[in-house]
């Protein structure tokens, strides 16, 4: 167990979490993590970003919500390969 120290930054509390810490919980910087208060403890979980296969979602379209081909112009950049 590590003991941090709750400090002042801004005009927030905040303590700092020990590298040695973040590596064992498999966090790095600016990971989003959920904060809850239970029986008086505070939690911390990381909040994972779902991962989404091209196939996963090109099999989500449908007849029902394909739509119909946008014309937004000619192509002004890289949009042709």
């Amino acid at each position: 167990m590590t003991t941090v120290t709750l400090k002042k930054w801004g005009n927030s509390p905040s303590i700092r979490i020990p590298v040695s810490v973040m590596q064992a919980a498999s966090l790095s910087v600016d990971d989003q993590l959920e904060l809850s208060v239970e029986e008086g403890r505070l939690i911390l979980i990381p909040v994972k970003a779902k991962e989404y296969s091209l196939d996963a979602l090109l099999s989500k379209i449908t007849a029902a919500n394909l739509h119909e081909k946008i014309d937004f112009g000619p192509a002004v950049g890289k949009e042709l390969l």
